[in-house]
């Protein structure tokens, strides 16, 4: 892994709630699905649960760890998830 690519994955390790800023390269690297991500995400939850498995997936790649507290998610992380999964994202 290039160093400047390891130095984005160690500043979010170990966090517990998402940081107030991403890039797009951020939001990208951490937070796009595989095919088998997708695959397993349709085959193993309800169409409910697919968008929040997909977001716990994506900060685990982030951080290391699991997401904590729902109280601040990025719009653009709901919306580049939902579109992968093909589904809606409401707005608030």
């Amino acid at each position: 892994m290039p160093h400047a690519l390891r130095r984005i994955h160690f500043t979010y390790l170990g966090r517990k709630v998402f940081p107030k800023g991403m890039s797009e390269f951020e939001l990208r690297e951490f937070f796009t699905l595989s095919s088998a991500d997708k695959r397993a995400i349709r085959i193993d939850s309800a169409t409910k649960t697919r968008l929040p498995l997909a977001l716990q997936l994506g900060f685990l790649r982030m951080t290391g760890t699991t997401l904590d507290a729902y109280d601040y998610i990025p719009r653009a992380v709901l919306e580049y998830l939902g579109k992968q999964l093909k589904m809606r994202v409401l707005s608030q």
